[in-house]
């Protein structure tokens, strides 16, 4: 399996290969790939055929807490409110809908979440046979979970697990909770499959390629043009 800076040095490879100058900004290669993945998955999610699990990332043991008063006017005497003690990573979203494959509490057995809209979180759960049931919905760069109020085990709720597609894969990296890192950009895995790489290097070499060439092009004629 490879990493981002495996991917980031094929790239460069090709670069050097077409190009005299090659001193290009790994991080500058990384936006590409990034960028590239997240076009040919949201096309593919449009279409209803995203499956494949190397797509997914899990952020663990992200810390949550009792929400501030925001959404106090939701509340009632069944539910109250929890969310993530810090913004998460950005997930796709794709027709309204964010791409997260489960939403739980951390540990063996954990409880589902389940993601809803936040319009639809106001209303859901006060039903006879759902009371119970723990659901989520992702505001303002936090995801926020609805919680029953007579429930104790809610209450012993501290982090959650989620797996989901995120536009910027290294950004899980920035997360260590409990000691827990979710995502080492320079040992795991980057989260794409051979046949997306695929696409992505070639759109890289249609498009990002000759565009910074032609950027290269410009500078080099502003050159001229001041020494004229």
């Amino acid at each position: 399996m490879m990493t981002i800076n495996d991917y980031v040095n094929i790239i460069k490879i090709g670069i050097k290969a077409t190009n005299d100058e090659s001193k290009l900004d790994s991080r500058i290669i990384e936006r590409w790939i990034n960028s590239q993945r997240a076009l040919w998955i949201k096309n593919r999610a449009f279409k209803g055929v995203i499956s494949d699990e190397k797509y997914y990332q899990t952020l663990k043991e992200a810390q949550v807490t009792p929400s501030p008063d925001r959404f106090v006017e939701w509340s009632n005497s069944s539910s109250k409110y929890l969310t993530t003690a810090q913004i998460i990573p950005s997930v796709l979203n794709v027709k309204g809908e964010y791409l997260i494959k489960s939403c739980r509490t951390s540990g063996l057995n954990g409880k589902e979440i389940s993601i809803v809209s936040k319009e639809d979180a106001k209303h859901i759960g006060l039903g006879k046979f759902n009371n119970s049931d723990l659901y989520g919905f992702i505001y303002d760069r936090r995801l926020f979970i609805k919680v029953p109020k007579n429930d104790y085990k809610a209450a012993l709720i501290t982090n959650i697990d989620i797996d989901a597609i995120f536009e910027q894969p290294r950004d899980l990296s920035m997360y260590s909770n409990n000691g827990v890192i979710s995502y080492n950009p320079d040992e795991d895995p980057y989260p794409i499959s051979d046949t997306v790489w695929d696409y992505i290097e070639g759109q890289i070499k249609a498009n990002n390629f000759s565009m910074y060439n032609s950027i290269k092009e410009d500078g080099r004629n502003n050159e001229k043009d001041d020494r004229a």
